[in-house]
């Protein structure tokens, strides 16, 4: 299938191509290693979180990882933790990731065909941000929102894992503390096969003033049984809060 435009109004072509696309392993595997060369995350976790996640994946369960987000760069840690940490490793080429529409763009017609590439075997998938979308095309950004989950339940059904930032925008002005959670995550996760082992892995990180170094928390995986929206939402931002903190914690010591 030939790779769509990717703009709103072709919203339908783009979610067809990006629900049967499959990442190619080699090119994940190079764009991850470049990022843990430009990214060196000091990584450490909850007591039993290395263990619950291998015990996930062990049992052909899906990991959601769910992070807070704070910079553009944010993104490229989470690919360079990914290689870096045994425990994460499963994850490379095999991992999807809902992206902001820019990043498949580029000003430049001779380099935009080679970062798309680029975009594409990271595991981004479009999505189309309030911020972004004029009034008038209200509706149609809520049928591709609509579309991007559906996308994405079919990924996680199909194999593959998910990163998420679930508080929806970058936290520029308290980033210790984490902000109200958009509910996309508990749609995605309501459509998942109910057989299906589904472990969020909440992970708080901080830069401190080290954007090479960042300090990340990874917290003890909650296991998804259709617990209320309100419920997980509310547990996710909690461990997520307790996450940040203990990163903050570890970085200025």
């Amino acid at each position: 299938m030939r790779k769509p435009e990717v703009t709103l109004r072709n919203h339908e072509a783009v979610y067809d191509y990006y629900a049967q696309y499959k990442q190619p392993k080699a090119g994940a595997y190079i764009g991850h290693k470049v990022m843990s060369l430009m990214f060196r995350p000091n990584v450490e976790y909850a007591s039993g979180a290395e263990e619950a996640i291998e015990d996930i994946l062990h049992e052909d369960g899906r990991l959601v990882v769910a992070v807070n987000h704070l910079s553009d760069n944010d993104q490229y840690v989470v690919s360079s933790m990914a290689l870096r940490e045994k425990a994460f490793r499963p994850m490379v080429g095999n991992t999807f990731i809902q992206s902001k529409e820019i990043l498949f763009h580029h000003p430049n017609k001779l380099l935009r065909p080679v970062l798309r590439r680029g975009v594409d075997a990271m595991g981004a998938i479009p999505a189309f941000r309030k911020k972004d979308v004029n009034t008038e095309d209200t509706d149609l950004r809520r049928q591709a929102t609509n579309r991007m989950l559906q996308t994405s339940i079919q990924k996680l059904n199909d194999g593959q894992h998910m990163a998420i930032f679930p508080e929806g925008t970058r936290n520029q002005e308290q980033p210790d503390v984490v902000q109200e959670l958009k509910p996309g995550i508990c749609a995605v996760l309501g459509g998942v096969a109910s057989n299906l082992m589904v472990g969020i892995v909440p992970i708080g990180f901080t830069y401190q003033g080290d954007r090479r170094h960042p300090q990340m928390w990874v917290d003890t995986p909650i296991v998804y049984s259709g617990q209320d929206n309100n419920v997980l939402l509310a547990d996710l931002h909690d461990s997520l809060q307790h996450s940040v903190d203990y990163a903050i914690s570890k970085a200025l010591k």
